[in-house]
């Protein structure tokens, strides 16, 4: 089982709204949105895409705060072919969203996040946390605040996002202990939330489809099985 990176679109705007442009996705695809905000005060209302009213759910997490508002967002494309997605804002400001689209051989599953930040310093990291298995998808999305800096992504992991604020790095075969380091050309403020995902196998076996997660220490995390179509 593998996951692989698929693409990478970042658009900057001053409105209210941004729609960014994407290549049409795969079904069951995973999408990543990273969104920033240069305050604290405004907010995300909603986010769409392309087969609005009737196509995917993103899931938001709680915003970062830390001089500037920072989100991570994620959808399982249950509707394939989508070509955009707008994020729509409390306020009108100039944000920057990206959306990253993963693949994987099997159903791509959340498992949990954590996040990291400060006002000064140039090593990045989130909180130490643990996957629960190996070989799980790590997404980070990060902002800094020095001017024409860089943003080098940690050992295992690779920058997808490259804007000149908004940022996000991944890792395709996690660990079960991460923390999604990354270095910066200069000291000031920085913040990154941390997502991790894993893969549910799909078997068949004369005509039994059977869909499990890994398991860890001889312990089964989750299964399904259908017959039929009946669980």
């Amino acid at each position: 089982m593998a996951f692989t990176a698929v693409q990478n679109v970042v658009t900057v705007a001053f409105d209210s709204s941004i729609t960014v442009n994407i290549a049409a996705t795969g079904l069951n695809n995973l999408i990543i949105v990273n969104i920033y905000i240069p305050n604290v005060t405004a907010t995300v209302t909603s986010i769409a895409d392309s087969a609005n009213p009737y196509g995917n759910s993103y899931t938001l997490g709680s915003p970062l705060d830390n001089a500037a508002r920072l989100y991570q967002a994620y959808g399982i494309q249950t509707v394939s072919g989508i070509t955009s997605i707008t994020v729509v804002f409390s306020a009108t400001d100039t944000y920057r969203v990206s959306v990253n689209e993963f693949s994987a051989t099997g159903k791509i599953s959340y498992d949990k996040r954590s996040t990291g930040s400060s006002s000064t310093g140039t090593a990045v990291s989130v909180t130490t946390f643990s996957p629960v298995v190996s070989d799980e998808l790590i997404i980070s999305t990060g902002y800094f605040s020095v001017y024409y800096g860089t943003w080098t992504a940690g050992s295992g992991y690779t920058k997808y996002t490259n804007d000149n604020t908004l940022v996000s790095q991944y890792r395709l075969a996690g660990t079960t202990s991460e923390t999604s380091p990354a270095t910066l050309s200069g000291n000031g403020y920085w913040s990154e939330i941390a997502q991790a995902f894993r893969e549910i196998s799909i078997k068949t076996v004369e005509g039994l489809a059977i869909a499990s997660v890994k398991t860890k220490n001889g312990l089964a995390i989750a299964s399904i099985k259908t017959i039929n179509g009946l669980q």
